[in-house]
C-alpha cells in the first residue's frame, strides 16, 4: 500500500513538472518577429524618396511622426473625375515582375474617423515599363481596395492586391489610384481635401499572395500619450480649381535615389527571456527530484 502511495506521488510531482515545463517553454517564441524584407519593400517613413503624389497640385502627402507612416490628404475634384481619395506615384523602380514575380501589392494603410466613409471603389494601377513610354493597366479589380471598407478607424489593415501580371519585364513606373467613385461614394459630398486622411506604413510587392498574407512588419516604438492635432497649415485648397485632367502618357526621365535601409527591430526582450526560462524550467526540475527522492527513500526502521 506504501509502495502504491509513494508511485502516485512520484507521478504527480512528474505530471506538475511537465506541465509547467509546457507552459513556461513558449514563452520566447510567442513574440512575433519581424519578416525578412522582401526585394521590392518601400517603408514609408520620413527619409522615403520613392512614392510621391502623383499631381503636385492635389495629391498632398506628408510623414507624421506619431503614427510613423505617411499621411496622405484625400480629396475629391470632379472636374478630373477623382472622388475620396488620392493617388500616388513611384519612378525608377527597376524591378522585374512577371506572373510569378512581385504580383502582389502589400498596402498597409490606416484611417481616421472620416476617411472610414469613403468606399475607395474606383481602386487602378497603371504602370510603364522600362524604355517604353506607353502607359499600361494592371489587371488589378476596381473593388482592390474593399478590405478597407471593413477596417476600424485607427487600425492599421494590410491590404493584398493581385496585379495580375501577364509577362514579365522590368517596371520602370508604378502609379495608383486609390479613388471612390462618386460623391455618394465618398466622404465628402462637394470638392475639396475633406475626404479625411489615411496612413500609409509601407509598400511592397511579393510573388505569391502566400508570402504577402504571412509578412510581418513591426518596430516596437513608444507612443506619445496624446494624437496630433489636426494640420492647420493647409495652403488654399487646388482641388476646387481645374488643372491636370488628363492621364499622362509617359513616364518621368528621372528617378529619385531608392532608400530600403532596413528599419531596426528591437530584440533586446527576446534575449532576455530565453535566460530566465531556462533558469525558471532549470528549479522546477530539480524540485521535482527533490521531492521525488525523499518520497521514494526507504524509512529507518525503529
Amino acid at each position: 500500500m506504501k509502495k502504491s502511495i509513494s508511485f502516485i506521488s512520484v507521478m504527480l510531482v512528474m505530471i506538475m513538472t511537465l506541465s509547467l515545463f509546457c507552459m513556461m517553454s513558449p514563452i520566447g517564441a510567442m513574440a512575433e518577429e519581424a519578416s525578412e524584407l522582401p526585394e521590392a519593400f518601400y517603408p514609408m517613413d520620413e527619409s522615403q524618396l520613392v512614392w510621391i503624389g502623383e499631381n503636385a497640385s492635389l495629391d498632398f502627402i506628408k510623414y507624421d511622426d506619431y503614427y510613423e507612416a505617411t499621411e496622405c490628404k484625400l480629396y475629391s475634384a470632379a472636374w478630373a473625375g477623382r472622388y475620396g481619395g488620392i493617388a500616388l506615384i513611384a519612378n525608377g523602380l527597376n524591378i522585374t515582375v512577371s506572373a510569378q514575380k512581385n504580383r502582389y501589392l502589400v498596402l498597409n494603410i490606416m484611417q481616421d474617423y472620416i476617411a472610414v466613409d469613403n468606399e475607395y471603389d474606383k481602386f487602378s494601377a497603371l504602370y510603364w515599363k522600362q524604355d517604353d513610354a506607353q502607359v499600361g493597366y494592371s489587371n488589378a479589380p476596381k473593388s482592390s481596395l474593399a478590405d478597407l471598407n471593413t477596417a476600424q478607424e485607427d487600425e492599421f489593415k494590410k491590404v493584398i492586391i493581385d496585379l495580375g501580371w501577364e509577362e514579365e519585364f522590368i517596371l520602370d513606373t508604378l502609379r495608383l489610384e486609390m479613388f471612390s467613385s462618386s460623391y455618394d461614394t465618398a466622404a465628402g459630398d462637394d470638392d475639396g481635401h475633406n475626404c479625411g486622411y489615411f496612413y500609409i506604413e509601407y509598400i511592397a510587392l511579393f510573388d505569391t499572395k502566400e508570402q504577402a498574407e504571412a509578412f510581418i512588419y513591426k518596430v516596437p516604438v513608444e507612443k506619445p500619450t496624446t494624437a496630433p492635432e489636426e494640420p492647420t497649415d493647409t495652403p488654399d485648397d487646388p482641388a476646387k480649381t481645374p488643372g491636370v485632367t488628363e492621364v499622362p502618357t509617359t513616364s518621368p526621365t528621372e528617378a529619385p535615389e531608392v532608400s530600403t535601409t532596413d528599419k531596426p527591430v528591437d530584440n533586446d526582450k527576446e534575449e532576455k527571456k530565453s535566460p530566465m526560462v531556462a533558469i525558471v524550467i532549470g528549479v522546477v526540475v530539480v524540485v521535482a527530484i527533490v521531492a521525488a527522492v525523499i518520497i521514494l527513500k526507504p524509512k529507518k526502521r525503529k
